[in-house]
């Protein structure tokens, strides 16, 4: 073994483990005493090796996560959607005094210099004289509806209108010129307001006829100085928020959480390595179990075909494994019985043998099997051929039955997909009908 010391914690682990992975293993491979001792400790080995490089790898994977966020800048970096863009949201985990929650911070899209607000200004009155008038020729001379936008493309303002007559033009630009006799003007007035500082613009338009105070908490204090850097930083594209603002701790949501996450992800992908050798042993030891009972009535055709040529049982045995082996196959029933006649042609009496069939493939046709070839050796093989022949139409019955029995559950398996298809077709019969009551 090229790792020694992982064969010493196979050793030391408990023996119910060691017993367990033993009878599985023995339920699959016919090898000998010694032969099953080495292959139950090759597995176990196996099995903690796969444990021990998983959790290492996983270990320095975990130590590099937590070296990382300890010594990554804990200040918080925002990024800011471009000038003109909606506004997102930045969740925050904040920690103040006795209070713990989070907080939705508000984050505008890029904003202006100061010197640039004024030649924003300016923009926004171009840009509103030459878009206001909606479908109609001029402000000289408005029938229609007017288009009063609430906002300017590409521009961090917001505008709120006003009419000095609404029962002609109201704020929202609709235009009642039924109820002018003759040409009327009125004012309509733009109140474009840009990181808090207001501008009144004005457009003469002619209609033609047709909280109290309170002490504040720590957490908003806390809140109040991140709107503030929040305001502070409004022209930057990025902007940082400190992971401590006075007392209070600021993380983001998700930071602290993805530990505690890759951990219980670590013990739950170790324990699943742990179980998936001891799965594996015993998927093959069932696989070997459904071979030998699927293969028992051949078995016994097998027999009582040689017997009836006249060969003695341990002939008999040997031809049917001789057959297994022309076929090069592996399969755990022919290698219980290659394994039997070995012992006998090394001279190990036939009734330990026999035994032996029954003690390692454990299913009640096979000890029952072995039974009758014990008693054969002292009542004669006549009554052995008797007894075979009633046993080899037992097994072609039980064949038979057990034919039927995977029928039914293959067609209890295909019900589900043919439920799924009835839906498909119905749904596809009835849908012309449905859409014509649309």
């Amino acid at each position: 073994m090229k790792y020694k010391w992982i064969g010493k914690l196979a050793e030391r682990l408990p023996e119910h483990i060691k017993e367990e992975r033993r009878e599985a293993v023995r339920g699959y491979f016919p090898g000998s005493s010694r032969q099953l001792e080495e292959k139950v400790k090759e597995s176990l080995c196996h099995q903690i090796k796969m444990v021990i490089v998983f959790t290492m790898i996983f270990l320095i994977l975990l130590l590099a996560m937590i070296l990382h966020f300890v010594l990554q800048d804990r200040q918080i970096v925002i990024t800011r959607n471009p000038r003109g863009e909606e506004e997102k949201e930045e969740i925050l985990e904040i920690e103040a005094g006795e209070k713990q929650d989070t907080y939705s911070l508000t984050v505008r899209p890029e904003g202006y210099e100061e010197d640039e607000i004024e030649e924003a200004f300016k923009r926004a009155e171009t840009y509103l004289k030459t878009n206001i008038r909606g479908k109609n020729e001029s402000l000289n001379e408005v029938k229609n509806a007017m288009s009063l936008p609430e906002e300017i493309p590409g521009e961090n303002m917001e505008i709120q209108w006003g009419s000095s007559d609404p029962a002609v033009v109201d704020e929202e630009g609709n235009v009642f010129s039924k109820n002018v006799k003759k040409p009327v003007v009125i004012t309509l007035t733009a109140s474009v307001r840009c990181q808090g500082k207001t501008k009144i613009l004005t457009f003469p338009v002619c209609v033609v006829p047709g909280n109290s105070e309170k002490k504040k908490s720590q957490w908003e204090t806390v809140i109040e100085k991140i709107k503030k850097i929040e305001e502070e930083n409004l022209s930057e594209e990025t902007f940082v928020i400190p992971s401590e603002i006075g007392t209070g701790k600021v993380a983001r949501e998700s930071e602290g959480k993805n530990t505690a996450m890759w951990i219980i992800f670590g013990v739950c992908a170790a324990v699943f390595l742990w179980n998936r050798e001891k799965e594996r042993c015993r998927k093959m030891q069932r696989q070997a179990l459904e071979d030998s009972r699927r293969e028992y009535p051949a078995i016994i055709q097998r027999l009582v075909l040689f017997l009836e040529t006249g060969m003695s049982i341990p002939g008999a045995m040997e031809a049917i494994y001789r057959e297994y082996r022309e076929k090069k196959k592996e399969m755990f029933v022919y290698e219980v019985i290659g394994k039997c006649c070995r012992q006998m042609q090394f001279g190990i009496p036939q009734e330990e043998v026999f035994q032996e069939i029954g003690n390692q493939i454990r299913l009640e046709p096979y000890r029952k099997l072995s039974a009758m070839l014990i008693q054969s050796i002292t009542r004669g093989s006549d009554e052995l051929f008797v007894q075979l022949k009633a046993e080899e139409e037992q097994a072609f019955f039980e064949r038979k039955e057990q034919a039927r029995r995977q029928g039914e559950e293959a067609s209890t398996k295909l019900l589900a997909p043919m439920i799924v298809m009835l839906i498909v077709i119905l749904a596809l019969l009835m849908f012309p009908a449905l859409s014509t009551f649309t």
